[in-house]
Formats: C-alpha cells, sequence, structure tokens
C-alpha cells in the first residue's frame, strides 16, 4: 500500500511543527534558567591562581587577621570575573596592606573591604570598588578616619563611607 502525496505532506507538515514547539519549549527553559540565575545573582566559582597567590601573601601580612576572598562569575556575563578580598586587620598592619592593595599586578580588579581593628577596640569598616588602576578607591583616607575613629568612638563598630554626593557618612 502505498502512501499519497497529501498524506505524506501532512505528516512532514506535523513533524515541523512538532520539532519548532519543542525548539521553542528549550529556548524558552533557557531563558528562564538564565534569567533566574541574573535575578538571584547566582555566583560561579571563577578560580585563579594569580589571585589566591595575592590573597595568601595578604594573609600572611603582619597585622592581618583574617582574609576572605572571592572570584566569579555571574550570568548572564560569564565572561567577565569578579574579585573580592575582604580583610580583616590590626591598625598597625593597616599601612602595609594598603601599600599591596596599591602595588597589586592582579590581571582583574579587586572589590576590597577592610575591617581595621583599633587599639581602643573600635572596628572601622571600609569598601572600595573596582577600578582598573589596582589601587582601591575608598575615597576617604584611610588612616586618619581609622585614627579618628579610634580616638572618638573607642570600642565601637563604624562604616565609613562617602556617598555618592561627597558626603561623609558614618
Amino acid at each position: 500500500m502505498t502512501t499519497s502525496a497529501p498524506t505524506r505532506v501532512s505528516r512532514l507538515r506535523t513533524l515541523g511543527i512538532a520539532a519548532l514547539v519543542l525548539a521553542a519549549i528549550g529556548l524558552g527553559g533557557g531563558f528562564v534558567l538564565v534569567f533566574g540565575w541574573s535575578i538571584d545573582e547566582t555566583h560561579f566559582d571563577r578560580p585563579s591562581a594569580e589571585f589566591d597567590a595575592f590573597a595568601a601573601e595578604i594573609a600572611a601580612m603582619p597585622g592581618v587577621g583574617a582574609v576572605e576572598k572571592e572570584r566569579w562569575v555571574e550570568a548572564p556575563a560569564f565572561w567577565s570575573p569578579v574579585s573580592s578580598l575582604r580583610v580583616t586587620v590590626e591598625r598597625s598592619g593597616l599601612p602595609a596592606v594598603l601599600e599591596i592593595a596599591c602595588s597589586s599586578r592582579n590581571a582583574d580588579p579587586i572589590d576590597w573591604g577592610l575591617v581595621v581593628q583599633t587599639p581602643a577596640r573600635a572596628q572601622v569598616w571600609v569598601f572600595a570598588d573596582r577600578t582598573e588602576s589596582g589601587c582601591p578607591d575608598f575615597r576617604l583616607d584611610v588612616v586618619p578616619t581609622v585614627d579618628a575613629v579610634d580616638r572618638l568612638a573607642p570600642g565601637r563598630s563604624i562604616q565609613a563611607a562617602v556617598w555618592e554626593n561627597g558626603r561623609l557618612s558614618f
């Protein structure tokens, strides 16, 4: 028994429509997955031996208590890694940490966070966004700020920051 031409065309059309529907479902599912990763800012680790060595060098410095490091990419821009360092340091070790931060030849810009422990038991938090120059820009002079907080607010935990409008905030 032979199949007529209209039946063959109908069968091919049905298979083509089914293939298009499956492709649309696959593309839609992929879009939802990447969109979901983008919304919740899922981090995908992107290790780097150079960055790990730099973090280890900082951790070995006198006065440094802890170094938390992370290097990742986010969806959908998987190609641009973000590096982040959070360093807990005593006031005595602060100048050396700032010096090594500015002399870093790390390939990627680094988001910096410092928690400075002062002699009067104050904690001063400062943060700097990534810069292309390598030297973190805290937008304030960190050492005199830490010294002032130590003198004026012993035992307190304070974040020092400069807002977008140039106002100093504690």
